[in-house]
């Protein structure tokens, strides 16, 4: 769901997932060391998730957005069962609740840890995803996300001063979605002017 990333060895990094018969898909980091041309040494960022996009920080942290689709058999801490029924979380029977979630890992993508609700998720119909991340030349990370329902519905956006570990309360929008309740696939790239003399 995201760009690919390329290490200082030249290593590419890339995320995916694979949609497993239980229905529980699983999202993963891959890697190539031969340009693109072949993918392997797979290292799982979260279970029950699907289109995930992960981002190098300046830092050297690795931060993830990932859409973390869940069943009633897998609720978190919290979950008020009847809240979500009323909201029609399991959309049209099929089970499952999709909530924005994020992670952190600092080796890379091999492993990683702080698997946590994206800001304002629990409050969200299938809330604030997919989702994709842009790190700005001063620092700031920027969070790109789809808020497909309610009034205030489109593609939004806040702003990191922390590597991601809190968010704005500011939110921005980019713009409004054309049908509410169908998202977009939002994803952010980062254009840098040629300097003067770049040409």
């Amino acid at each position: 769901n995201s760009g690919p990333h390329q290490l200082a060895d030249g290593t590419i990094l890339c995320s995916g997932y694979i949609s497993v018969a239980s229905g529980h898909p699983r999202a993963y980091l891959l890697r190539s060391r031969d340009g693109g041309r072949t993918w392997g040494d797979r290292s799982l960022i979260c279970r029950d998730s699907a289109e995930s996009s992960v981002i190098l920080l300046q830092s050297g942290k690795m931060l993830a957005a990932i859409r973390r689709q869940r069943s009633p058999q897998r609720l978190l801490p919290g979950d008020d069962i009847e809240q979500l029924k009323a909201m029609n979380a399991w959309r049209d029977g099929n089970i499952h609740l999709k909530h924005g979630f994020m992670a952190d890992s600092y080796d890379k993508g091999y492993t990683w840890e702080n698997v946590r609700l994206a800001p304002n998720t629990p409050d969200m119909k299938h809330g604030l995803c997919p989702s994709d991340f842009v790190q700005l030349p001063d620092g700031r990370v920027v969070w790109i996300y789809t808020h497909r329902y309610g009034k205030d519905s489109g593609v939004m956006a806040r702003v990191s001063s922390d590597d991601g570990d809190t968010w704005s309360e500011q939110r921005y929008r980019i713009r409004r979605l054309p049908d509410p309740g169908h998202g977009t696939y939002a994803t952010c790239l980062l254009y840098t002017s040629p300097s003067p003399r770049d040409g």
